[in-house]
């Protein structure tokens, strides 16, 4: 078996490339698996402390509604967690899939509304109060950037 090879200022040379042998296993070593799995942790306990200290919650309008979004999604995501060690404990106590799923949903939806009620609406509140209207054309455009403010925080997350 051979191998073309192009070297920097030089013409191209056939290089013999021998296949690997029962010996040399082209599948990952125990070792790559390892570094993996340590940094998998890692990245995991980070965004644990993350979650659990947290970052001072963005408040202002308009040019902190990317911070707010990644701010606010390992929370989110930690909610869903928590709805999935809750439906796991059910079925592991041999309720159904059913009362799981629903308790599921039911756990998420509960501490995602009382998460956002607590780090997200005060920001959205101080440029449109609850129950009310954009005062002005400006008042809107800036409500509508604060949306997608934070809807790309929420994408590009923490």
């Amino acid at each position: 078996m051979s191998q073309s090879v192009l070297w920097s200022g030089a013409s191209t040379r056939t290089v013999p490339v021998s296949p690997p042998t029962s010996s040399q296993s082209t599948s990952p070593s125990v070792g790559s698996w390892l570094l993996v799995g340590v940094f998998a942790a890692l990245v995991g306990f980070g965004s644990a402390y993350y979650v659990k200290h947290g970052l001072p919650w963005p408040t202002e309008p308009s040019s902190s509604g990317v911070a707010l979004g990644r701010a606010f999604a390992p929370v989110l995501a930690s909610t869903l967690a928590d709805g999935f060690d809750k439906a796991a404990d059910l079925v592991a106590q041999g309720k159904t899939v059913q009362e799981a799923d629903e308790a599921l949903k039911a756990t998420f939806l509960q501490a995602r509304e009382k998460a956002f009620q607590d780090k997200v609406s005060p920001a959205f509140n101080a440029l449109v109060p609850p129950n009310t209207e954009p005062k002005d054309d400006a008042t809107r455009k800036a409500y509508v950037s604060l949306f997608r403010e934070f809807s790309s925080g929420l994408r590009r997350g923490q």
